[in-house]
């Protein structure tokens, strides 16, 4: 019965998906073309849609945590992974005159799910944008040892309220101000991890910011095939 439920409901998700995908593509046209006013309305609108898609994807992503028994494993470029996260987080950061820094070190193709770590990856990417104060810097750094791979995301929010930490990773708990998202995204990121045998860590830095760390356990998609 949870199966089912699970199922029907990852079902809603994705067909919302194919009417706000038309709505989005019908918003761009007018826009393109000049033909939405300058006006409070269409902000808002646009905010809307953007706040709705999220949590469709969110949705369709807590389904897929909640049902997925076996990884889709295969050979994928990390690096690849997070040059696509910091690209697709780029508008976010623009607005806010948000520098993203990215440094990886070398590496080759490790064997993971790229779905659930690329969610994971968005995940942390777009909340450090998003509490990171305006004209401030999101640091990623990359490194892979024999056993596993660390990714660290850092923001400059100031820090973390007193008592918040142990709560960060809690589904539609918000540790700061912002209130526009759905307090999901650290929870998906944690479980998409998790169910690699990972884990994702936190650090307080008290009036600077704070630093999500991707611990993943990897073995090289080289060795996988031998």
């Amino acid at each position: 019965l949870h199966r089912q439920n699970g199922e029907h409901f990852a079902f809603v998700a994705h067909e919302l998906r194919n009417p706000l995908m038309s709505a989005q593509l019908a918003l761009g046209s007018l826009a393109s073309q000049s033909l939405l006013p300058a006006v409070r309305s269409t902000e808002v609108l646009k905010r809307s849609m953007t706040r709705i898609q999220d949590l469709v994807e969110r949705s369709l992503n807590m389904a897929l945590l909640g049902s997925q028994k076996e990884l889709n494993r295969h050979g994928t470029d990390l690096r690849a992974l997070i040059d696509e996260t910091v690209l697709e987080a780029s508008p976010a950061a623009e607005e806010k005159n948000v520098r993203v820094q990215v440094e990886v070190s070398m590496m080759g193709e490790i064997e993971l799910d790229p779905r659930l770590v690329s969610s994971a990856l968005a995940n942390l990417v777009r909340n450090a944008i998003k509490f990171t104060h305006p004209e401030g810097h999101v640091h990623i750094r990359a490194s892979q040892t024999l056993a596993a791979v660390h990714v660290e995301v850092s923001d400059a929010c100031g820090g973390l309220p007193p008592g918040k930490i142990d709560q960060l990773f809690t589904p539609f708990v918000q540790a700061g101000s912002d209130r526009t998202g759905f307090g999901l995204g650290l929870a998906i990121a944690r479980k998409a991890i998790e169910n690699h045998g990972g884990s994702i860590s936190v650090k307080d830095r008290p009036g600077e910011g704070c630093t999500f760390t991707i611990h993943l356990p990897v073995r090289s998609y080289v060795e996988t095939q031998s």
